[in-house]
């Protein structure tokens, strides 16, 4: 549609066509619109009369300048935004009236930058585009000679202001619905990246990195609950903190997030740009919290808080059922009584070890019993006697190189195995046991012992259980010796109880 067929008109029978004309290219034009903006303030231009016509855009996230679009007989151009613009509800130099006109020269700072010829006599219009919330600048008509501006002259031009109104609202809209549809993509996308995985270090992992992705974050953390603290469980970029750091929750601002679930949008501070913090919700329980820094000199998270906030959706989901997953696991890998590694695990484990030692590996076994236990049981009752046995598989665990593997093997035996070892660091490995035993509060003076039968790997064996079977021979032989037990004699529990 050509503009220059809105470049003059008079009166409201000549003005009428070219409205309906111009809310049809409104309607019709595709893209950002700047075609549609030069054909009305020329449309203004000719109509009114004027020297110029100027559309004074705000910025929709920080209410400041953002462009300046002008048109005059020089033609359409786009300038920059006067300095001493400030935003105001209706328009930006704090006026509550919709419509003024002033004599050329006496308006505010930044209009003055507007009209280079105030030293002629000349008038300007000035109207707000859009209202409140919804206000995208304002439209400054500048008639330097003649007449001022008439009635209809003010009613057609907040018409056109309307016009201008209704564009910005419409190639905003558009951009908003593709940028919605956008995030919509990529958080299928991380979603999908996130939900592949059951391991949870490994969901935390994938949420900074979809974090740093999507919204060009310069710092990502993720924090969870560690007792009265919180520790980093993932972090990324160069100021992030150290993963497994741990901070106090009201030093480091996380309380409200992990107590309320309260989200925080936070301006440039001493440490770097703006951040947010934004809670990581499983149903009723907040699971922890992603906190997201922007660079230096970056606007804010505004325009991005509900992609963040459907990125730590998403993240919740996949982390909650990861940790369920991992919950799952244990429970079916675990004695639930001690906590021990339970005979699946340990059959799985020993295999895999019994494997490496047919290919030189060295590999030992230690089979403990607890000495005196079932005499304990009957007379302390059975929850004093579970309560023994956790106390025993705590210690086990305790004092059981990551690498190697405790595991309660029945009643009140337990196994242990011990990777790259031969009889020498089993026999040590069982001095320590004993002894640590011996000294454990819980477990001191209530006349329990353990005794320990070892047995390490030789090329005879031809399955794990041949090694088993030898740690238990050697055990029913220390038994028979209460020499080698480490701890205080059985009877030891009867004559405390009758002092």
């Amino acid at each position: 549609m050509d503009p220059e067929r809105f470049s003059h008109g008079g009166g409201e029978s000549g003005r009428l066509p070219i409205l309906v004309a111009l809310v049809r290219l409104i309607a019709e034009e595709p893209g950002d619109g700047q075609m549609v903006t030069g054909t009305i303030l020329r449309t203004a231009l000719g109509t009114l009369e004027a020297q110029a016509a100027h559309l004074l855009l705000l910025d929709p996230d920080t209410h400041g300048p953002e462009r300046l679009l002008t048109c005059d007989h020089a033609g359409f151009r786009e300038e920059e935004a006067p300095k001493g613009a400030r935003a105001s509800e209706v328009r930006w130099d704090g006026s509550s009236e919709p419509v003024r006109i002033l004599p050329a020269g006496s308006g505010p700072g930044w209009m003055l930058e507007l009209t280079p010829f105030v030293e002629e006599a000349g008038w300007i219009l000035h109207l707000p585009v859009g209202r409140d919330s919804r206000t995208h600048g304002s439209l400054v008509v500048v008639r330097g000679r003649g007449p001022r501006f008439s009635a209809e002259d003010t009613l057609w031009a907040e018409g056109l202001a309307g016009l201008l109104a209704l564009d910005r609202s419409f190639r905003r809209r558009g951009m908003e619905l593709e940028r919605i549809r956008s995030e919509a993509r990529s958080i299928e996308r991380t979603s999908r990246t996130l939900s592949s995985s059951l391991d949870a270090g490994r969901v935390l992992d994938r949420t900074v990195a979809a974090a740093g992705e999507l919204l060009g974050a310069a710092e990502v953390a993720i924090w969870v609950p560690h007792g009265d603290d919180v520790r980093c469980a993932a972090a990324l970029g160069a100021g992030a903190p150290e993963v497994e750091t741990v901070r106090s929750r009201h030093a480091s601002g996380l309380h409200p997030v992990l107590s309320e679930g309260r989200s925080i949008l936070l301006p440039e501070d001493a440490h770097g740009g703006p951040h947010a913090i934004v809670p990581l919700r499983g149903g009723d329980q907040i699971l922890g919290a992603l906190q997201v820094r922007l660079d230096r000199g970056e606007v804010g998270l505004h325009g991005h808080r509900r992609l963040l906030a459907r990125l730590a959706d998403q993240a919740a989901v996949a982390y909650e059922n990861a940790l369920l997953h991992n919950t799952v696991r244990t429970l079916s890998l675990t004695d639930p009584l001690t906590g021990l590694y339970n005979r699946r695990q340990l059959d799985l484990h020993l295999g895999q070890e019994f494997a490496a030692a047919k290919r030189g590996r060295a590999l030992s076994v230690v089979l403990f019993d607890v000495d005196g236990f079932k005499q304990f049981n009957d007379e302390e009752g059975h929850l004093a006697g579970d309560q023994a046995l956790a106390a025993v598989g705590r210690v086990l665990r305790e004092e059981t190189r990551a690498m190697n593997l405790a595991a309660r093997y029945g009643g009140d035996e337990f196994l242990v195995v011990l990777s790259d070892t031969g009889p020498e660091g089993a026999a040590h490995h069982v001095e320590r046991i004993q002894r640590r035993l011996a000294d454990d509060p819980e477990l001191r003076g209530i006349g329990l012992g353990l005794s320990a039968g070892c047995a390490t790997f030789n090329p005879g064996m031809t399955r794990p259980e041949d090694l088993i079977r030898e740690a238990d021979q050697a055990l029913y032989r220390n038994k028979v010796r209460p020499a080698n037990s480490g701890a205080r004699a059985p009877h030891a529990a009867a004559s405390r109880r009758g002092t």
